[in-house]
């Protein structure tokens, strides 16, 4: 284990995951953080370039879902349950209405 007790000043630019990998890469900051690991392409081109990219998950980020569903067209709860597959249908774009019958069939 090595400590230091010199000062250690960091910055966070919040320039989005993409910018930071490319600043990475490109030895304009020594770590970076971001919601996406890197493709292969961009992980091979820094091992060739010399830099060698750790991936370390630290963390999950939920997603929140918003409708503009009419209230009287809501369950009874008001709210809407979808399970996991009929989500990634939604965000795939394969169920694009809120009365498709995967939808409805698990709002009775």
């Amino acid at each position: 284990t090595v400590c230091s007790s010199d000062l250690l000043h960091l910055t966070y630019r919040a320039v989005g995951s993409s910018t930071g990998m490319l600043e990475f890469v490109n030895d304009v900051n020594d770590f970076g953080s971001g919601d996406i690991p890197m493709t292969a392409t961009r992980y091979n081109e820094s091992k060739a370039a010399g830099v060698a990219p750790v991936h370390i998950p630290v963390a999950l980020g939920g997603v929140a879902i918003f409708h503009n569903i009419p209230k009287d067209k809501l369950p009874a709860s008001g709210d809407i349950v979808m399970d996991g597959c009929t989500l990634a249908k939604v965000f795939s774009g394969k169920i694009t209405k809120w009365d498709d019958p995967q939808i409805l069939s698990q709002n009775q």
